[in-house]
């Protein structure tokens, strides 16, 4: 989101445009009341993120009653009057996921095989249920590879590290996890450390780690050999491509 905003900020300072920007924290309620805030302010347009794919089919609504288009990027909203929405495929990106785990469990066994954790995301937005489902459908291609457990979390990283550690303190017989976004990546290496199982690839007990998103601290723990893969997105160029802003 950082990234998102950041590019929103160049590219309306390049091309000469007034930019608003309001935090919907991840919260749908405020994210609306933002949005309604921003019709009563007159804005040209809205660019969002939403983060619940029903409920901001009202702030599209509400905006398009007052001739105010709402373009959408990164996840969109359940509605066709959404005029362009620009993210990339995820999942597409979820297949390569499994795709990418499923070599690294080859190179450590000499096939595709393995036990394998996925974190799950709250399955209320599009792109969430394709980061489940595109890596989901990518597993079921091999034979030997097996989801053993679903931990769904509520997008806070330290929920997600609670998550993934309480699996491994109930069961820490499984070979790789899936990260569906940067803050479960994030979550999974703090887990592993204070589970004592962190450990680099080509060690006894290293637990394969492959994601989607990326940011310096994931970058680092990929250097290091601690997390096998991430698969990132171009989010700096979301605004850009939509060129209409609040």
């Amino acid at each position: 989101m950082g990234a998102f905003r950041k590019g929103a900020e160049w590219y309306a300072e390049d091309q000469g445009l007034e930019l608003t920007v309001t935090d919907g924290e991840f919260d749908s309620a405020k994210q609306i009341n933002d949005a309604k805030r921003l019709v009563r302010q007159d804005v040209d347009a809205i660019l969002t993120s939403p983060v619940q794919s029903d409920a901001a089919v009202t702030m599209v609504e509400e905006a398009n009653a007052e001739n105010i288009p709402v373009f959408t990027a990164n996840s969109t909203a359940a509605t066709s009057e959404v005029p362009m929405f620009t993210a990339f495929g995820n999942q597409d990106a979820a297949n390569s996921a499994a795709g990418v785990m499923a070599n690294r469990l080859e190179e450590r066994y000499g096939s595709p095989e393995g036990r394998v954790v996925e974190v799950l995301l709250p399955q209320d937005t599009e792109t969430f249920v394709q980061r489940h489902e595109g890596f989901v459908s990518g597993m079921e291609e091999y034979d030997d590879i097996e989801i053993i457990a679903q931990l769904e979390y509520d997008q806070t990283q330290e929920d997600a590290a609670n998550k993934i550690s309480t699996q491994l303190q109930r069961d820490d017989d499984f070979d790789a996890l899936y990260c569906p976004d940067l803050l479960s990546g994030l979550a999974s290496m703090s887990a592993f450390e204070n589970e004592g199982v962190k450990e680099p690839i080509g060690n006894e007990g290293h637990i394969t780690t492959v994601g989607l998103d990326a940011g310096p601290n994931t970058l680092n723990a990929i250097r290091n050999d601690y997390f096998d893969a991430a698969i990132d997105q171009p989010n700096l160029f979301y605004a850009h491509h939509d060129e209409v802003h609040c």
